[in-house]
C-alpha cells in the first residue's frame, strides 16, 4: 500500500506562476503536470482568497465553472473555530485514492455533517470531473497552494499541510502522514484519519 501511494503521488507536481493574496509567487509547472489549466481555460476566474461565507453552501458557477480559493492552515483554523465539528478531507484529485474521499464527503455532507475538500493539486478540470456527480459540483474548490511553508512537491506539502494542523500527528506518525485521509476536527480534538473506513470515521462523529 505504501508503495503505491508513493508510485501515485510521485506523478503530480504544482503549478503555474501566480501571485497569492500574501504576494507570494507560485512556482514554475513541471513540463508533464497539468498546471495550465488557468491558460488552458481563459473564462475561468482566478482562484481567490478563503471565504467562510460560501463554505459549505451552493456558489453562482462563473462561465459555467466553479469558483476557486486558496485554502491555509490559518483558514482551516478559523473555520474549525466557528463549527462543533468539521471534517478535512485532503486529496489528489489524480490519483484513484480521492475517488473514495470524494464519495465519503459527500456521504457525510448528506448527513449535515461540514466537510471540506482540500486538493493537493491545481488540475481544475480533473476535480470537476470528480465531483460532477456529487453534491460538490456546485460547491467552491478549494486548493491548498504551493507557496510560503507548503512545499512544491505534492507528498511534502501533504505533510506540511497536516503537521501544522495537528503536531502530535506528525510526532506520531511522522512522514506516513502522506497517507492520511485527513482531519476531524471537534470540539477541542483533532483525530488523524488514517486508512479509515466510512463506518469508521462516522463511528467517530
Amino acid at each position: 500500500m505504501f508503495i503505491l501511494s508513493i508510485m501515485c503521488l510521485s506523478g503530480c507536481y504544482s503549478y503555474p506562476s501566480y501571485k497569492d493574496r500574501y504576494g507570494n509567487t507560485l512556482r514554475p509547472a513541471h513540463p508533464k503536470d497539468y498546471s495550465k489549466w488557468y491558460f488552458r481555460n481563459p473564462k475561468r476566474a482566478a482562484p481567490q482568497p478563503f471565504d467562510i461565507s460560501r463554505f459549505g453552501a451552493d456558489v453562482a458557477l462563473e462561465n459555467g465553472n466553479q469558483p476557486i480559493e486558496y485554502l491555509s492552515v490559518e483558514d482551516v483554523n478559523t473555520l474549525k473555530e466557528k463549527l462543533p465539528q468539521l471534517l478535512l478531507f485532503v486529496w489528489n484529485p489524480d490519483c484513484p485514492s480521492g475517488n473514495k474521499l470524494v464519495e465519503y464527503a459527500n456521504k457525510f455532507d448528506s448527513i449535515g455533517t461540514p466537510v471540506i475538500l482540500a486538493s493537493l493539486t491545481y488540475d481544475v478540470e480533473m476535480i470537476q470531473s470528480k465531483v460532477k456527480n456529487t453534491r460538490f459540483n456546485k460547491r467552491t474548490i478549494y486548493i491548498i497552494p504551493s507557496v510560503g511553508y507548503y512545499p512544491d512537491n505534492i507528498v511534502d506539502k501533504e505533510i506540511a499541510f497536516l503537521k501544522i494542523l495537528c503536531k502530535s500527528c506528525y510526532r506520531d506518525y511522522r512522514d506516513e502522514l502522506l497517507l492520511a485521509q485527513g482531519l476531524l476536527f471537534k470540539r477541542d480534538t483533532t483525530v488523524l484519519l488514517y486508512d479509515m473506513r466510512y463506518e469508521e470515521i462516522e463511528g467517530l462523529l
